[in-house]
């Protein structure tokens, strides 16, 4: 049927007119439900109406429907039928980033993509169209890929091992950027640096070209991929001097694109590269060898210098992967300045193990490379589960237990020294930490693979994490076997719970550190509690975070101005049972003489959640008998507890919502007969929210 004579174009028009281009909540009713959609889709593909359509559709979808799923679909077999470049890549990145989309037929789009893809292969001679749907499609289907937790994506991984002969820059640039994101997350990737290095020219091809192929047009950006393939190469090495090397072949790369190609980008990365890589192979080195590797200000001063320009010119990789390269790169300068900060420090002694820096770049590639990956899940918080097995069996993912044990080993014997009314208990401790930094240090440092010792004699076991590091049977299991089994497991479980300062991006660290005053003024803020409501808030943060960035066909109630305190309770709630299970509970009768909306249970304490729906302008801080209502929960548990609010007025209609950092506050509430004050963090959620498009023009 001609697009021009479809009767769903034709409807649709009309409705998009009467509507001022904005469709309303009824508009899948008024076209003629979701059935109808179906059957009359097709009819579009050469009408440029089905792209708000499709628009329309991903919006309203809901994946439990199945009428709306079949609906789906049919949107995309017509998506794969538009031949129009710009209206295709409209088309699928509107699908993949669509969560219904993803819920109800992902699998379905993945395998139509890689059917288009492994197509391009038989064109004899590809056009324009050709290359940028190819492009899209390979795009597209390596984020749905990445969102299939657990899963291996065989058939997309041959696809990219095979590109070998250079293709037109666009797909050149797509095969590039898929290569360098499937590094990230599954290790066979790794291999692929020959694939990279064929596209830009680096190497013979396996064939001739094809045509339009244009390979120096793609060498920055190829530079950038291998840096970066290095880079998780070293993250993934077995010792600190495995790791050096790498980071130094890294170092190279970057260079390359900084002086042949002038980006902005390389240039940051290598100015802070080539101070880790000296920081990590130094070892045990007297601490005067390490003084040409702490950055002086000047040095600091010039990497933060590029990165701004960098952020102004926004040159490198552009469209999805450009987002996770700027906060990648604002990551690594944090780091160099926090070098720089703590030069002094390097001159105490025993202050500088390598680990110490091998866990902070970890975390930081961890929490970088979570950016724009489509998750069969709602909420985005799981990181670990998606990147941690590319580098589980390195060093890396060992240097934050070291870390860890070090720091509370450190932290005991400051207890030693300044509480001698609990010497003894603390002196046991101390003992078995220090024996256990020392042998887990060392093993991880020679790089042994964890395993058993010749023979069928029975061993001790030992926790997982410790086996990781020093095996099975070997000499250094053996010894930390014989340690005091109690002792062993309350460090053990101290160390492993120590989290919180992990994979936190810059705006979650800001948040942090500007209520950390608050929090540390509060008595039950304390080595007690100080994890766990670490924790939580860390949770809040990142749920008020995702909220905030969620569209309508995902959290529909937060676009609504009549969603109410229950909406609220019930997304909230879900959302912590997913990450802490059933210590989270809610609606919980007789707390403080009322029913508390949510209650986190631990062991020894529990942390009350007061929620509210507030239609008024007025800032939390004002809102004297909420915050009275939330601290009367504190009377018989800890005097610190949150109030979160969904704000349906206090945002202008129509306008952008404040930055992040703004929704978050905290305050103290005097108690008659108290001795000190209760606190609270106050949560700002934003709601009645307008869509960016829908935004008022002034």
């Amino acid at each position: 049927m001609n697009a021009a004579t479809s009767p769903l174009g034709t409807e649709f028009r009309k409705l998009l007119q009467a509507a001022g281009g904005q469709p309303g909540p009824t508009a899948i009713a008024e076209l003629g439900g979701w059935e109808y959609i179906a059957s009359q889709v097709a009819g579009l593909v050469g009408d440029p109406a089905i792209v708000p359509l499709i628009a329309l559709v991903v919006r309203d979808a809901e994946p439990a429907d199945p009428d709306a799923a079949a609906a789906i679909r049919a949107v995309v077999d017509a998506t794969l039928d538009v031949q129009s470049p710009a209206g295709f890549g409209d088309c699928v990145s509107m699908l993949v980033a669509s969560a219904s989309t993803v819920a109800a037929q992902g699998a379905y789009l993945a395998g139509k993509l890689q059917v288009l893809v492994e197509g391009f292969t038989q064109i004899d001679n590809p056009s324009e169209a050709d290359v940028s749907r190819t492009a899209d499609s390979l795009e597209g289907l390596t984020q749905l890929r990445i969102g299939e937790v657990g899963k291996t994506p065989f058939a997309l991984l041959a696809f990219l091992q095979g590109c070998t002969t250079p293709v037109p820059p666009r797909l050149a640039k797509a095969v590039i950027r898929s290569v360098g994101t499937a590094v990230d997350y599954w290790p066979a990737a790794a291999e692929f640096a020959h694939v990279v290095k064929a596209q830009a020219g680096m190497t013979p091809p396996s064939g001739t070209p094809a045509p339009g192929a244009d390979t120096a047009a793609i060498e920055s950006d190829a530079s950038w991929v291998l840096a970066n393939i290095e880079l998780v190469t070293a993250l993934r090495a077995p010792t600190p001097v495995d790791m050096a090397g790498h980071l130094k072949t890294s170092c190279g790369y970057l260079a390359l694109a900084a002086e042949t190609y002038e980006r902005e980008d390389a240039e940051v990365l290598a100015g802070v590269l080539k101070i880790i890589a000296k920081l990590v192979s130094a070892g045990d080195r007297p601490l005067s060898a390490l003084e040409s590797a702490i950055p002086d200000v000047g040095t600091v001063g010039i990497i933060v210098e590029r990165a701004a320009e960098f952020n102004i010119t926004s040159s490198g990789l552009d469209h999805w992967y450009s987002d996770m390269k700027r906060q990648t790169l604002a990551s690594w300068v944090a780091l160099a300045e926090d070098l720089r900060e703590v030069r002094d420090q390097f001159a105490q002694e025993s202050f500088y193990r390598p680990e110490q820096v091998i866990d902070r770049i970890l975390q930081i590639y961890l929490a970088s490379r979570s950016a724009l990956v489509v998750r069969r899940g709602e909420d985005f918080d799981a990181v670990l589960d998606v990147v941690q097995p590319v580098i589980e069996d390195g060093f890396a993912s060992k240097a934050g237990f070291l870390a860890n044990l070090e720091q509370y080993t450190r932290e005991l014997e400051d207890r030693a020294n300044t509480t001698p009314d609990d010497a003894s208990s603390t002196a046991v401790d101390l003992d078995i930490a220090r024996q256990l930094l020392s042998s887990t240090r060392e093993a991880a440092r020679r790089g042994a693979p964890p395993g058993k010792a010749e023979g069928g004699a029975a061993h001790a076991s030992l926790p997982r994490a410790l086996e990781e590091i020093v095996g099975t049977g070997t000499p250094d299991a053996e010894r930390l076997a014989s340690l005091e089994p109690e002792t062993l497991q309350r460090i053990m479980q101290v160390v492993q719970e120590r989290k919180i300062a992990r994979n936190i991006t810059l705006s979650e660290g800001e948040i942090l550190n500007r209520l950390r005053p608050v929090l540390d003024a509060c008595p039950d803020y304390n080595s007690k509690t100080r994890d766990a409501i670490d924790q939580l808030l860390l949770l809040v943060i990142r749920f008020v975070a995702d909220r905030v960035n969620a569209q309508s066909d995902r959290k529909s109630y937060l676009f609504r101005d009549d969603a109410d305190e229950n909406d609220l309770h019930q997304d909230l709630y879900d959302y912590l049972m997913s990450v802490l299970g059933p210590t989270v509970e809610l609606e919980v009768p007789h707390i403080g003489g009322g029913r508390v909306d949510i209650r986190v249970r631990y062991s020894a304490f529990a942390l009350h959640l007061e929620l509210k729906a507030d239609h008024t302008k007025k800032d939390l801080l004002e809102k004297r008998s909420y915050m009275k209502q939330a601290v009367s929960y504190q009377a018989t548990d800890i005097s610190l507890g949150f109030l979160v609010a969904l704000r349906l007025k206090a945002f202008p209609s129509g306008e952008p919502l404040p930055l992040i950092t703004s929704l978050f506050n905290a305050t103290t509430i005097n108690v008659p007969g108290d001795k000190a004050p209760r606190h609270l963090i106050l949560v700002s959620v934003p709601g009645n929210k307008t869509r960016p498009s829908d935004m008022s023009v002034r």
